[in-house]
């Protein structure tokens, strides 16, 4: 089981100007590129959620239709210290389960987070660069319900 992963796709109040970029600051993270990973963005007030299509399964909610990207936008960030990164976002994202790193082949190791148990999942994500450019980074998926769904259309959290 390899943890090796140093990045972090971040998408919402993580992000550089938003309420909680003072943890990444504190973190030294710096800052790689901008990026997007498939999946869709959830308004819950004053932060988003990314979804994808197991959070549609797990929920039983239907895809929001074509006139939502199905894709999201953020910046993809390098930390230093991984454990401290993951000791102070998980807590601050409410983040009870993670992957476990990446198998022999290169492939996730997805964790079993049953719907409600914390309010985040960190994931490993495959994430597209702003030069087209492929990599792979840790990211909160939105592990909630909701009754009714407001998508952020544009798939950017500064657009909202």
């Amino acid at each position: 089981m390899s943890l090796d992963c140093l990045q972090f796709f971040i998408y919402g109040t993580l992000l550089p100007g938003q309420c909680r970029w003072y943890l990444l600051e504190r973190l030294n993270a710096k800052r790689i590129a901008a990026g997007t990973t498939k999946g869709w963005l959830l308004h819950l007030g004053g932060y988003p959620g990314l979804v994808d299509d197991d959070w549609f399964e797990q929920t039983r909610t239907s895809p929001p239709g074509t006139d939502v990207a199905g894709h999201v936008l953020g910046q993809v960030v390098q930390v230093p210290n991984l454990k401290q990164a993951c000791l102070i976002l998980d807590a601050e994202e409410d983040c009870l389960r993670a992957d476990q790193g990446f198998d022999h082949q290169g492939r996730p190791l997805r964790c079993i987070a049953p719907l409600g148990d914390g309010l985040y999942v960190r994931r490993l994500r495959r994430i597209i660069l702003s030069d087209g450019a492929e990599t792979w980074a840790w990211s909160y998926h939105f592990n909630q319900g909701v009754d009714s769904p407001v998508w952020i259309a544009s798939g950017n959290w500064l657009l909202a």
